[in-house]
């Protein structure tokens, strides 16, 4: 396989994912999340559903992969290519902001995010198989633990708009 054909392929990789990924933790962070933090007990069940039988956690960690290896092994080829001169170059530097600010996009996701979606989905899924309303002291401690979550989302979508705007614009500084 050619390094040409390598690299379009990598990148069509790196660009699906990556807008999959972006896409999907927007929703989550703005829309999905808030909507379900405003439901109660109900909105539990949703996210529960989506952890549990839609997989959305899996789903969004497979993409937000792809996109980081994708885009390692292209900056790596870059790199290889041009013996280091093209991470010295403004459009080099530029994509290793975006680079960088997805990579910690993707620990944040996973250290945090992806934790706390897990455990609040089990405890919502707990509370449905018992077939009862959470008592106060639950739904207080369900709250709080929404709130907690919708702030990481909101931070790993804001630093994945920033990986893509600085991803978008590199070919033009």
């Amino acid at each position: 396989m050619s390094s040409s054909l390598l690299m379009e392929i990598l990148r069509l990789f790196h660009i699906v994912a990556g807008v999959l990924w972006v896409g999907g933790m927007v929703m989550l962070a703005f829309f999905v999340g808030p909507t379900a933090g405003a439901l109660g007990p109900a909105g539990g069940a949703m996210m529960n559903h989506l952890a549990k039988v839609r997989k959305l956690p899996a789903y969004l960690a497979s993409m937000a992969g792809i996109t980081v290896l994708a885009g390692l092994a292209l900056m790596w080829l870059n790199a290889s290519a041009t013996g280091g001169e093209w991470m010295r170059t403004p459009m080099g530097k530029t994509f290793m902001w975006g680079a960088l600010a997805a990579i910690v996009a993707f620990i944040w996701g996973i250290a945090f995010t992806a934790r706390m979606a897990r455990g609040l989905a089990a405890r919502a899924g707990a509370l449905a198989a018992a077939g009862r309303p959470p008592t106060p002291e639950e739904q207080a401690d369900m709250k709080r633990s929404f709130t907690r979550l919708g702030f990481h989302t909101r931070g790993v979508a804001i630093l994945l708009i920033i990986a893509a705007a600085l991803m978008a614009g590199a070919r033009y500084v």
